[in-house]
């Protein structure tokens, strides 16, 4: 098990566990602070001190963003690997989600 990164509990090697054996599933996170502040990210990588993050736009798959793991917070959805590989079906994934984030807000 890896240590917690964040002080909130969370724990990423749990959060990639894949909805099944031929499966990885992502993390979705909210960034809270920086440029990309209230954006979802999917967590591709975590170390001690950062984790990676992309989001198809203006983190793209081969350039993932190092992100301090106290300025985002999880929010309780996964993105299928095979969603996060290229940066079209990824955007797509995360606009999708994000409106139905604001949605579930709204009521």
């Amino acid at each position: 098990m890896e240590k917690d990164l964040t002080g909130t509990g969370m724990d990423f090697s749990a959060l990639k566990q894949g909805y099944d054996d031929c499966q990885l599933a992502l993390p979705v996170v909210k960034s809270v602070a920086g440029r990309d502040k209230n954006r979802l990210l999917v967590v591709v990588d975590a170390t001690q001190e950062r984790v990676l993050v992309i989001d198809g736009k203006e983190r793209s798959v081969e350039r993932p963003k190092r992100k301090n793991p106290k300025h985002i917070i999880h929010t309780g959805y996964s993105l299928p690997e095979e969603v996060t590989r290229f940066n079209n079906p990824l955007r797509k994934a995360l606009n999708q989600l994000s409106q139905k984030i604001t949605m579930e807000e709204e009521l």
